[in-house]
């Protein structure tokens, strides 16, 4: 595999299309599954049991286009005048080559994961009575991590981890006035620090598979037992009431492992976060370009993106609680509670931030950048590597989930069937699920010290979700309740006719409120949220395009990090109506013509995409677009 592939680099320009060769990549994700279950009763009982194997094969060649390199042009000020803000511009700076931040990653990219899961599970179902049946059982899951094949998989490890800001940075120092002296203007890789200045328990370690630790990172969990209880009464004869509660654990996907793959030694990460200097006159390494081609390991500032040891299976615990009524002999009813609590849940966190400037920070404010991270050097094999942004994959997070559910259901009757449901719900979570949308966090942790800010509505939390669907043979024609004897013409004309719908309305999924770039020096893009002075949420009807929420609600901080919460906004509203019509044409006795119109947003409602969020950029608090227009699609159909 060489060190890199053929082509262009990575290019971005805050406020211009991106440009790149991209890369290139075969993927290979096989799964050999084995299930086997048996069921039988006895007297009241009905007793369920059964086994499954899972094999995993994820097998990934990867040449990606950063390997060429990856520059980000976004620090306007660098081609500004001194003392004049907002006299630059962006697209200048990539006519001067002086890029915000510039990575590449070398190496060997490719993995081959293998993984088992092997689980069990046994259930009784017990008619206690002829109004009582109770369900219970428990499932039981051993999953045994990813392996790399040629054991290229590595992790850095730090214990114990900084407490607060003044225990990162120079406090890894044997002598910490030496740190604090190093020239603020020295590039990070001439710090003039060695091994022999460092009190290296205090120093990031990196482990290797199969050396330090086990083969797959974490040690194999051996105790996932996960009860299920339920049980149904039937409290009157046409009354049933329902209420159940369960454990269900989570294994992550092989994929996330890839992370751990793409490591030193084998990716030789060069990564140099040069916003901290985006005040001042551009540092020397923020020209584009790279001095080495094949940079040996101590001559590059790694970021790595690893995968906690210490990471634990997550877990579900659900329960509900409801009540169900038939109305009559088509119409059924049913209102209930349901809720669930998930812990151990995975996500991302940056553990080697700055903290921001400030006359008023723990850390002197004149140090040198690097001096200011929590962690700014890491240790392979006695050789010292100074560290940029480290992400790890964690298992610290949490949600909660209560929602209040009807259904209002009648089957299919006299050529009419519908199914009405209501959900009003909240979602509390503390992180961004690995893999999630784009209004929320972005997998950065404002403070690393205080999670607990990070507490908020979940990306997925929708207050209120209403959706009705409809099937209806429409009642003329032969055979039907009106013109129930037309033939010939008249019938062609007024029967066979069908139309079936789905309404939606649901409201916006919450939004969070952060700032552009990196203002405060800390050392990750969008990690910093402002502060929240005033309500920004604007009543239904009053909200424009321009004017999405009340953007004055924000306000920059100059050296501390905001107060605004995770998901302070609502975004838009979605609301759909999707209608069809039929009309069946019945040309013989074993012969029938159908032909459909399909409308797709029939009233061509605009689904407003979500305003911009980031505080300083052309377009806060703006909608600049919107969901699919109207649609209307024609079918025919012969059926014989």
């Amino acid at each position: 595999m060489p060190l890199a592939g053929p082509g262009a680099p990575n290019i971005g320009i805050t406020g211009f299309t991106d440009f790149n060769d991209g890369g290139e990549s075969r993927r290979s994700d096989d799964t050999w599954q084995l299930i086997d279950m048996l069921s039988f009763s006895k007297g009241r009982h009905f007793f369920k049991g059964g086994f499954e194997f899972r094999r995993i094969h994820l097998d990934v060649l990867n040449n990606p286009a950063n390997t060429r390199g990856d520059f980000s042009f976004s620090n306007a000020e660098w081609s500004g005048l001194e003392g004049f803000p907002a006299t630059g511009n962006n697209f200048a700076n990539f006519l001067l080559g002086l890029s915000r931040q510039k990575a590449r990653r070398p190496g060997d990219h490719s993995s081959f994961l293998r993984a088992s899961e092997y689980a069990g599970f046994f259930q009784d179902d017990f008619k206690v009575t002829s109004k009582l049946t109770i369900n219970y059982g428990v499932r039981y899951q051993l999953y045994i991590p990813p392996k790399e094949t040629r054991d290229h998989i590595s992790a850095l490890v730090v214990n114990p981890f900084p407490g607060h800001f003044g225990e990162g940075g120079i406090y890894v120092c044997q002598d910490p006035q030496k740190c604090a002296a190093v020239n603020p203007s020295l590039p990070n890789l001439r710090l003039g620090i060695t091994l022999n200045d460092l009190n290296l328990s205090r120093v990031p370690q990196f482990v290797l598979a199969g050396r330090e630790v086990p083969r797959s990172l974490v040690e194999v969990e051996k105790h996932d037992f996960g009860p299920r209880v339920g049980i149904a009464y039937r409290l009157f004869p046409n009354t049933v009431i329902r209420t159940g509660y369960g454990i269900f654990f989570d294994t992550v996907p092989a994929s996330y492992f890839q992370d751990s793959v793409e490591n030193l030694p084998w990716i030789r990460e060069d990564q140099q976060s040069l916003s901290a200097d985006q005040f001042g006159p551009p540092p020397a390494e923020a020209f584009l370009g790279f001095l080495l081609d094949d940079p040996p390991i101590g001559s590059f500032t790694p970021g790595p993106n690893t995968y906690e040891p210490g990471f634990r299976n997550g877990y579900m615990q659900h329960w509900n609680f409801g009540v169900q009524r038939q109305v009559s002999n088509s119409l059924v009813a049913e209102l209930a509670y349901a809720g669930s609590k998930g812990t151990k849940l995975n996500r991302r966190e940056n553990l080697n931030t700055r903290e921001p400037r400030s006359a008023r920070a723990v850390l002197a404010p004149g140090l040198h950048t690097q001096m200011r991270r929590l962690l700014p050097f890491a240790v392979h094999d006695n050789q010292l590597i100074v560290l940029d942004n480290w992400f790890t994959t964690s298992s610290n997070a949490f949600s909660n989930y209560h929602a209040l559910l009807g259904r209002l259901e009648k089957r299919y009757s006299n050529g009419l069937t519908f199914l009405n449901s209501f959900t009003w719900s909240k979602t509390i979570s503390d992180a961004q699920p690995f893999s999630g949308g784009d209004n929320d966090t972005g997998n950065r942790i404002q403070d690393i010290f205080n999670k607990r800010a990070d507490k908020g509505l979940a990306a997925n939390d929708h207050r209120y979700r209403l959706v009705s669907s409809f099937i209806w043979d429409l009642p003329f024609g032969r055979g039907r309740r009106w013109a129930s004897g037309a033939g010939g013409v008249l019938n062609h004309l007024i029967g066979g006719w069908q139309t079936n719908g789905i309404v939606t309305f649901q409201s916006g999924f919450p939004i969070t409120v952060r700032r552009s770039g990196d203002p405060l020096g800390v050392g990750t893009n969008e990690a910093v949220r402002p502060d929240l002075v005033c309500n920004p949420n604007i009543p239904q009807g009053e909200k424009t395009l321009s004017r999405f929420f009340r953007q004055e609600c924000f306000v920059a901080t100059t050296d501390r990090f905001g107060s605004a919460g995770r998901s302070t906004v609502q975004g838009p509203w979605v609301k759909g109506f999707d209608l069809g019509i039929l009309k069946q044409f019945a040309i013989h006795e074993q012969w029938r013509l159908n032909f459909r119109t399909e409308l797709f947003n029939a009233f061509n409602h605009p689904n407003w995409n979500q305003p911009g969020r980031d505080l300083g950029g052309s377009n806060f608090g703006e909608v600049t677009g919107a969901g699919g227009p109207r649609i209307i699609q024609f079918g025919l159909q012969l059926l014989w």
